[in-house]
């Protein structure tokens, strides 16, 4: 779990001196943005619709836009820690419950998603041929 968790956070800290945010921001755009964002677009290709998307890249562009993205990112920021230190409750520290609940639990997600959004069409496709090497 310790690698893991350092693993992301090295993740995190890069993404941040890449972008110029700091670590709080990145943490908020990669977990609360740029994360669901994946989910939604797979579940409005199940749906074939493009709302979900777009509704939540608006209200993305308007937090970004009309706060303090810094003092609001810090905030968040904060409350997911203190979320994460209540499966104190259920035995798991901190770095157990980021490792579970910010890795494994969205990687378990996207594998759906991504089974039901993707793979039909990715099948056919390598059935058909049409990914020949």
């Amino acid at each position: 779990m310790d690698t893991v968790f350092q693993i992301v956070y090295l993740l995190l800290v890069y993404g941040a001196r890449l972008t110029g945010l700091t670590y709080n921001e990145i943490n908020i755009v990669v977990y609360y943005m740029i994360i669901p964002m994946l989910y939604l677009a797979m579940i409005d290709k199940i749906m074939k619709r493009h709302w979900l998307k777009i509704g939540f890249g608006v209200v993305c562009l308007l937090v970004v836009v009309l706060t303090d993205f810094d003092q609001f990112s810090n905030g968040l920021f904060d409350l997911s820690v203190k979320f994460l230190l209540l499966f104190k409750a259920v035995g798991w520290n901190y770095t157990v419950a980021s490792v579970i609940v910010c890795v494994v639990v969205p990687l378990i997600a996207f594998g759906a998603l991504f089974y039901f959004s993707y793979w039909p069409s990715l099948r056919a496709r390598f059935r058909r041929g049409v990914y020949e090497t």
